[in-house]
């Protein structure tokens, strides 16, 4: 009988594609970042204001909602670094291939001794 794999197992070869997916498109890293960004400063307001009454009334349903926008809070800060040193590492890879372009080209740098 073939080995089926489990749920879990396939929801973590699922979450490593769509990772890896998100890394390589920078305009969807973006996209997702100005999205996130946007809701959660809808999720912010939703819960200091119009349910703040509710919630404070539940402290269960207190600790759901604002750890709820606290782990995407910490989501898109870890999305951020990670669009960080995508930008980075182009950069550094386009200024190398640039120096390499154009090494005899360039006359010498005057800092390096």
């Amino acid at each position: 009988m073939p080995h089926r794999p489990s749920p879990l197992a396939n929801w973590w070869l699922l979450s490593r594609s769509l990772a890896a997916a998100l890394v390589q498109v920078e305009r969807t890293r973006r996209q997702l970042l100005f999205g996130l960004t946007l809701f959660l400063l809808l999720a912010v307001f939703v819960g200091a204001m119009p349910l703040a009454d509710r919630l404070g009334a539940r402290p269960w349903l207190f600790l759901l909602y604002w750890g709820g926008v606290a782990t995407l809070v910490i989501f898109l800060f870890m999305l951020a670094l990670l669009d960080l040193l995508a930008v980075r590492r182009r950069y550094r890879a386009e200024l190398n291939r640039l120096r390499h372009e154009y090494k005899n080209e360039l006359p010498p740098d005057e800092n390096s001794h």
